[in-house]
């Protein structure tokens, strides 16, 4: 079975319940597994056990010595390369980071002091495929 393939059951198989009427439910934390709705934590958690990153983690600490990317060193090609040139792992990594960045930004300005800064700027990078 295929890494695409597992990852795929492994999100059909979300723990169901039954309601009241026998119905098969949506517990209120599984669904922020449901992957067809936007970023979720399933997102987040298919990058964290596809291959791909996990492998990096074998060379990392040559790479500490060295100043090599572990990414880069594992895959031969930058993350973002990688990304372009297989579209699934480029939708789960796009989407986990959004998942993390929309679920962390608020907390990080409420806490962060800018009043050092001038001027706050934000840059949005729109990805067209």
């Amino acid at each position: 079975m295929s890494f695409s393939e597992r990852s795929l059951i492994w999100r059909l198989e979300t723990c169901w319940l039954r309601n009241q009427n026998g119905f098969l439910v949506l517990p209120e934390l599984s669904a922020l597994l449901v992957t067809n709705a936007g970023p979720s934590m399933g997102h987040f958690a298919m990058h964290i056990t596809e291959p791909c990153p996990v492998g990096c983690l074998e060379p990392a600490e040559a790479c500490l010595k060295t100043g090599e990317v572990p990414f880069e060193r594992a895959n031969g090609k930058t993350v973002y390369e990688f990304t372009q040139d297989n579209s699934w792992s480029g939708d789960v990594f796009i989407n986990a980071m959004s998942f993390l960045t929309d679920h962390s930004v608020d907390a990080l300005l409420d806490i962060y002091d800018f009043s050092r800064f001038d001027t706050v700027m934000m840059l949005v990078v729109v990805r067209e495929d």
